[in-house]
């Protein structure tokens, strides 16, 4: 009676310090969405939120706005320095291919992002930040090819 009672008691008490960090956690972080135009090929829900390498948030959902825009809702840590002119673009961690949203730059007096028409700060990801590898290298070529017209492919 007496081990069942105090191992009830430790489970409560375990428990109400779980809920305790997950409620304190949540009140330190804020709304943000990212917008991408074009693909975001390899990003999901739960996916990393980086700002200059290190990991301030996650994706919270992700939505498909028309066929060429996919806009996602992240979560992020209050005192994160984003700044309208803070860069975003896409990072692959690992060989998985799994990308992770990244945030870098900003001046430290900038004004802060734009907010979206529900009060949520909003970024428009870099379009050429996004281009897979072998978009960058048809792109690459055909500046090539139009700066030299005499060059001829073998």
């Amino acid at each position: 009676m007496i081990g069942t009672l105090t191992l009830a008691l430790i489970g409560a008490s375990l428990g109400g310090w779980i809920g305790y960090q997950k409620i304190a956690g949540i009140k330190q972080r804020v709304p943000f969405r990212v917008v991408f135009e074009g693909s975001a090929s390899g990003l999901r829900k739960g996916g990393s939120v980086n700002f200059a390498g290190i990991r301030v948030g996650e994706v919270v959902s992700l939505k498909l706005d028309n066929p060429h825009r996919v806009v996602a809702l992240t979560s992020i840590d209050n005192s994160t320095p984003l700044r309208k002119d803070t860069l975003v673009g896409l990072e692959f961690q690992g060989l998985t291919g799994i990308a992770a949203i990244s945030l870098t730059g900003g001046t430290v007096n900038g004004p802060p992002p734009p907010l979206d028409s529900d009060g949520i700060p909003v970024l428009t990801a870099d379009a050429d930040e996004l281009l897979s590898t072998q978009e960058k290298i048809e792109k690459l070529c055909a500046m090539s090819t139009r700066s030299s017209p005499t060059m001829r492919m073998r």
